[in-house]
């Protein structure tokens, strides 16, 4: 049986054989896909440079030039969700070593004096009390007149 096509490449390809900007309800129907399926594939292929919205408003879809060389030559046959491009000066150079960690996340800075604030539900504790010792107050004070 032969291996099908990932619905990402059935996208790209149904786009680049339209000559108008298409709805996800259009290129669904042609590829044989729900339109809701479609509309999330084509945000992964926005996302990716792959396609995109010439006028946000209508939700209506072009393949770019990136999109046209993906489908002469797709990297990986996969369903799975496209990285989105990274601009020229955030993207990394390709090497045999892993990636490293993100940096450990920094503590929470102590605030001048060094003291430090109390949570929220600290507060919200403390305020309980004291509310309940002013209710007993006034009980213990209602009951001696």
């Amino acid at each position: 049986m032969a291996e099908e096509k990932p619905r990402t490449l059935k996208v790209l390809e149904a786009l680049s054989k339209m000559t108008e900007p298409s709805s996800p309800a259009d290129i669904g129907i042609a590829i044989g896909v729900s339109p809701r399926d479609t509309g999330e594939t084509l945000y992964d292929l926005g996302q990716a440079g792959l396609a995109r919205e010439p006028d946000e408003k209508q939700s209506l879809w072009l393949i770019t030039d990136k999109g046209r060389k993906y489908i002469e030559n797709p990297p990986v046959l996969s369903d799975r969700p496209l990285k989105p491009t990274l601009s020229p000066s955030t993207q990394s150079v390709h090497s045999d070593r892993p990636p490293e960690p993100p940096p450990p996340a920094q503590p929470p800075a102590t605030p001048p004096g060094g003291e430090t604030v109390p949570s929220q539900a600290d507060l919200f504790k403390a305020e309980g009390k004291e509310e309940l010792n002013r209710i007993n107050e006034q009980e213990a004070m209602s009951l001696l007149n």
